[in-house]
């Protein structure tokens, strides 16, 4: 036959905590209890008390028959306590109240419009020395520093800085939204040339907000390239080989990307030098001739490139070669 002590808590104080501060538990038969939990599952022990590479704070200050003094501790936060006998199947006696754990605290979010990498940002409330971590929209944190006599904190923005909701994020994992943050763009963005593209040549783009651009992805190119040179008015870049007509994306830290059409140079004003026979050879005249990879005639046979210059070809004619039309293949594949 056992006999269990009808334990029960009577009051804690005070009601409204920071973390740090000194909870004091009153009831009856608390020395029986060895754990008080704090919401979510923050566990201070007496027995911790014994081991010597446990910090001041996971213990009891104070231990008797009728009073619990804990401190309490960072990760803790709001809601009912929990006292524990700590058993195999432990007994558990829940307070009626809540206790509220302070949490920081502005008086509305900051809107921050426009903004750029690098860019300070300063927020004030209160309890702002409870931060202890700063998160981007995209995920990632930044250092702040804090400022006990003006209530704020401040950080600069990062490189990938995005869209979206900046958190103060507490010790206890609590995110409390701070600002919103809408970054700023390329505006206006001109590209000097959007035509009769070349691979290797530099493309000059003109706008505002130009020192965002990030990266320039090429139509039929699987990598980016990074901008040669940028300011906040002009960035250029080198085309590289396999361009092919179609949309010009440009990358930004962000995120967001702006797309321009371009198209490739392409052999033009074609004309064929006299009547041409079946093993001979044939000579082309035009522009861009030199973007020529290969020759196709009628019947899909291709003849060998003899010679090459940007306005003239001359190529060997396939001796089963038909009257037609003659197929002009370019390096990138258009």
């Amino acid at each position: 036959m056992t006999y269990s002590e009808p334990i029960s808590i009577e009051s804690f104080s005070p009601e409204i905590v920071r973390p740090g501060d000194v909870l004091t538990i009153k009831g009856e038969y608390l020395n029986l209890i060895h754990q008080v939990i704090f919401a979510d599952n923050v566990i201070v022990s007496d027995e911790m008390a014994e081991q010597e590479s446990v910090e001041g704070d996971n213990k009891f200050l104070k231990h008797t028959r009728n009073e619990i003094q804990v401190l309490v501790p960072a990760e803790a936060r709001s809601g009912k306590i929990i006292l524990s006998d700590g058993a195999e199947i432990p007994n558990w006696i829940y307070s009626e109240l809540e206790l509220q754990v302070v949490i920081p605290s502005v008086g509305e979010m900051v809107e921050l419009s426009e903004k750029k990498p690098g860019d300070n940002v300063t927020i004030i409330g209160e309890n702002l020395n409870l931060v202890k971590e700063i998160r981007m929209p995209n995920g990632g944190t930044v250092e702040f520093v804090y400022s006990e006599e003006n209530k704020s904190i401040t950080f600069a923005l990062p490189e990938d800085v995005s869209n979206g909701i900046v958190y103060a994020v507490t010790a206890s994992g609590v995110d409390v939204a701070v600002a919103e943050v809408i970054v700023a763009v390329p505006k206006d963005v001109a590209l000097t040339q959007t035509s009769g593209i070349r691979a290797k040549q530099e493309l000059e783009l003109t706008g505002e907000n130009m020192e965002l651009i990030t990266s320039v992805l090429f139509p039929g190119v699987t990598e980016a390239v990074i901008p040669s040179s940028s300011t906040s008015t002009k960035v250029t870049v080198v085309v590289p080989e396999g361009t092919v007509s179609g949309d010009l994306t440009l990358n930004t830290g962000s995120g967001a990307t702006i797309s321009i059409a371009i198209e490739t140079a392409k052999p033009t004003k074609l004309s064929c030098v006299d009547e041409v026979k079946a093993g001979d050879k044939a000579t082309i005249i035009g522009d861009n001739l030199d973007l020529v990879s290969g020759v196709v005639f009628s019947g899909n046979l291709e003849g060998e490139i003899i010679s090459q210059s940007s306005n003239q070809l001359i190529v060997s004619v396939p001796a089963l070669a038909q009257s037609g039309n003659v197929i002009l293949k370019m390096s990138n594949g258009e």
